[in-house]
């Protein structure tokens, strides 16, 4: 992704929708494993999002892990390159890992948690993520979610249930 930056802004976008059509069609065909991270950056009640501009739903800032990266250093490194958020490995909290199906993929997904006592300074690039925005954890089930997203959330709702019984 790095290397659309020397593009045109309009360009580089077309270039990662064609290339995200073409995973799709690639993922039908082989279903892939794939290895990523997703960060839950926090600050009161709020969740950090992003939205993609190659696809349609809103997600963690996070992103796939390269061959013999560490998860958490994948986590700094995508919560940078998405966000402008830039933090030790040692400010991420690691909360776990889900194998989520969706898509004709198989994601395993490290989730980290950033607690912010203030709101960071963010950066949205334009060509890879077209939006940042927080939301309130309440707004969560009005947007379309990234499915390891939706899937973590569950998961979270069925463990409060069974504490509260």
């Amino acid at each position: 992704m790095r290397a659309l930056r020397f593009l045109p802004a309009p360009v580089a976008r077309g270039v990662l929708r064609l290339a995200a059509r073409s995973f799709a069609f690639y993922n039908r065909l082989r279903r892939p494993d794939r290895r990523g991270v997703g960060v839950l950056v926090r600050h009161l009640d709020r969740l950090l999002l992003v939205r993609p501009t190659y696809i349609d739903w809103w997600a963690l800032p996070g992103g796939g892990i390269e061959r013999g990266e560490p998860p958490r250093f994948a986590a700094r490194r995508e919560l940078h390159e998405e966000t402008g958020i830039e933090v030790a490995e040692t400010a991420l909290t690691e909360l776990g890992m889900l194998i989520v199906n969706h898509s004709h993929v198989r994601d395993h997904v490290w989730f980290f948690e950033l607690r912010c006592a203030s709101l960071p300074t963010l950066r949205c690039d334009g060509i890879e993520i077209g939006e940042l925005r927080w939301v309130e954890t309440g707004e969560l089930g009005t947007l379309r979610l990234w499915p390891p997203l939706l899937a973590w959330q569950a998961q979270r709702e069925q463990r409060r249930d069974a504490v509260a019984r």
